[in-house]
């Protein structure tokens, strides 16, 4: 559990930090909404979050087929082809 914690926290901190930038959605994988709330908390309570969760707080964005699709690319397509997978799926 000490590992998930840690990957919360930091996944967490660096999402608020995003969250003053126009591509915190993109980089990210969260919503405006969910980062304006990141950006809202202090280390305190984002230090809590991340060890009362219990579970990861981050996922991949990828379904299956998508990350078959990506594992079998050239390295110089696949920024491409993820930018492009958000687009598609709204």
């Amino acid at each position: 559990m000490k590992d998930i914690f840690y990957i919360n926290y930091q996944f967490l901190l660096m999402a608020r930090d995003a969250a003053k930038s126009n591509s915190g959605e993109l980089v990210f994988g969260l919503s405006r909404a969910i980062l304006d709330k990141l950006s809202e908390m202090n280390v305190d309570q984002i230090d809590n979050l991340a060890r009362s969760s219990g579970v990861s707080l981050l996922s991949t964005r990828l379904n299956e087929s998508e990350m078959a699709r990506l594992i079998q690319m050239p390295e110089t397509c696949r920024m491409n082809y993820i930018v492009s997978i958000p687009s598609e799926k709204h």
